[in-house]
């Protein structure tokens, strides 16, 4: 679909561009937001990424890689955006929850409370491993995409990959979010047997 999309692009087709936008904003949007950790930079960002982009699309040579390529540009500008605002000090995600409107309260009940933990303990990595996590994870994207989009080596990558979890094992063992969430899934598997 993309190459496509592209490629009507190229041949002159500006609504392609508004599809190929549609079909990646959303996601462009969260990767922005998780790395950044700021509702309105990684809005500006996307933007910003999404211009270089319809600016230097007809360069692109390879429709196929147009997801590595975009998210290439997408991740530098976010790096870029760390670096200059200085945003090595970042909300916490609880807070930052509350600020945007949501309910912390009521996403913490049930089963979501495990999530909340695991993006609490994604926020506490630093940049270069919660990128790598945040592609991976969140973009299905494999190691070798991202080596590609991080301009490193594969082998780079599985290792930032293998710090990344086993700091998320420990962040998350000393939660006990986790704990509670095993308990909660236990007792509605037992209500749920017992219903049935």
């Amino acid at each position: 679909m993309d190459s496509e999309l592209i490629q009507r692009f190229q041949e002159g087709d500006l609504s392609a561009f508004d599809q190929l936008v549609s079909t990646h904003y959303y996601k462009a949007k969260q990767t922005a937001y998780l790395i950044t950790q700021n509702k309105e930079l990684a809005e500006e960002i996307v933007q910003d990424a999404f211009l270089i982009c319809y600016q230097k699309l007809h360069l692109l040579r390879n429709p196929a890689c147009f997801q590595t390529w975009f998210y290439k540009i997408l991740v530098r500008m976010s790096k870029k955006a760390l670096q200059k605002e200085k945003w090595l000090t970042f909300l916490s995600f609880r807070d930052d929850l509350e600020i945007n409107g949501f309910n912390y309260e009521e996403m913490a009940n049930n089963q979501n409370e495990l999530y909340l933990a695991l993006y609490e303990a994604i926020n506490q990595l630093r940049p270069a491993l919660r990128t790598v996590v945040i592609l991976y994870y969140f973009n299905d994207m494999p190691l070798s995409e991202i080596a590609t989009v991080l301009a490193c080596r594969e082998g780079t990558v599985k290792s930032k990959m293998f710090h990344a979890r086993k700091k998320l094992e420990i962040v998350l063992r000393q939660s006990d979010a986790l704990s509670r969430s095993i308990d909660y899934f236990k007792r509605r598997k037992n209500e749920c047997q017992t219903n049935y």
